[in-house]
């Protein structure tokens, strides 16, 4: 089959395009689906880059996001048959494992998941439409849903609103009756922004987002007069240098940013933080350390893939198989 493979960790140029790569096979449990389309996510170029601590089984083939119609199916699947529409669950929460990273996911035309992965693409939903759907808006639901409970007419402040996950929240925060101050790094991208349905935008490139926020909603105080000035939710996925600031822009009481990814929290001289912080009245609770607030087929990809290593590019970045 064809597939953009990965075999050693590198830039964009280890991402190579192969046009006889072993077809997958069912095994027990197992679908082959016919890929239609795929998502390119931030954490397709931390694969293709290598991540510390993390082994990803080589050669790989990434795309975590994979919708397209069965092809074949296994020995013991009920349920599913060939022609039927489907979209992957990315990971597998069985046995474990990671579409793209600990196994081979969209990026190539024939993609093997096991069945109880898949999930039934409504009828007048595109491939497209569905592959865009389970990294970025699953993210997205979680930090505005499970863990920022947003409600309307509350003010929630976006930072790095125009990538795929910043853009799944300024749309649900929008569903919800939020107002929304969507932040970008280009005048351009905060046009956009305000195009999809932001009320304020601030280029926090040229401009402090903490002051804006300030000369907005005015300045949080702990205790007296001010203690109701602020925004009600800071969603903030960067992390680095920017937690503290999303922190000064709050309410008192209001749920802070959810801050992970490649950002993280880097005290001096150690490693990178992934954690959900909220802030409450009496203080800062500290959720567990992987963010978890729940109790115990052509050149186009690397073109993709470079725009994202570059963060070029603004929203989803969506790859279609065109056979």
């Amino acid at each position: 089959m064809k597939a953009a493979v990965v075999r050693e960790h590198g830039g964009p140029d280890r991402l190579v395009f192969e046009t006889g790569f072993p077809d997958p096979v069912p095994g027990e449990g197992d679908a082959i689906v016919a890929v239609k389309a795929a998502s390119l996510n931030y954490h397709d170029v931390f694969t293709r880059r290598g991540m510390p601590g993390i082994k990803v089984p080589m050669p790989a083939i990434m795309g975590l996001d994979v919708a397209g119609e069965i092809a074949e199916v296994g020995p013991g699947v009920t349920g599913w048959k060939k022609g039927d529409r489907v979209l992957i669950d990315p990971i597998n929460r069985i046995e474990g494992g990671l579409m793209g990273e600990t196994v081979h996911g969209g990026l190539a035309e024939l993609c093997r998941a096991r069945a109880h992965q898949l999930v039934k693409i409504p009828d007048g939903v595109s491939f497209s439409d569905a592959a865009a759907l389970p990294v970025a808006y699953g993210t997205a639901l979680r930090m505005m849903v499970t863990n920022g409970h947003v409600a309307k007419g509350e003010k929630i402040m976006i930072l790095g609103a125009s990538g795929g996950v910043g853009v799944c929240c300024l749309q649900l925060a929008k569903l919800a009756g939020c107002e929304v101050v969507a932040c970008a790094g280009t005048d351009a991208k905060a046009k956009r922004l305000m195009e999809l349905g932001a009320d304020k935008t601030i280029n926090y490139v040229t401009h402090d987002f903490v002051k804006e926020a300030y000369a907005m909603y005015g300045k949080p105080t702990r205790r007296g007069a001010g203690t109701d000035l602020g925004l009600d939710v800071v969603v903030n996925y960067t992390g680095g240098d920017t937690w503290v600031k999303s922190l000064r822009v709050l309410k008192v009481g209001r749920p802070s940013a959810d801050l992970r990814r490649d950002g993280g929290l880097r005290p001096e001289g150690g490693h990178p933080l992934h954690l959900d912080l909220r802030a409450e009245a009496a203080g800062f609770q500290r959720l567990d350390a992987h963010g978890h607030r729940e109790a115990p087929g052509t050149g186009a990809e690397a073109a993709s893939s470079r725009c994202l290593s570059t963060r070029s590019t603004s929203s989803r970045t969506r790859a279609r198989h065109c056979a």
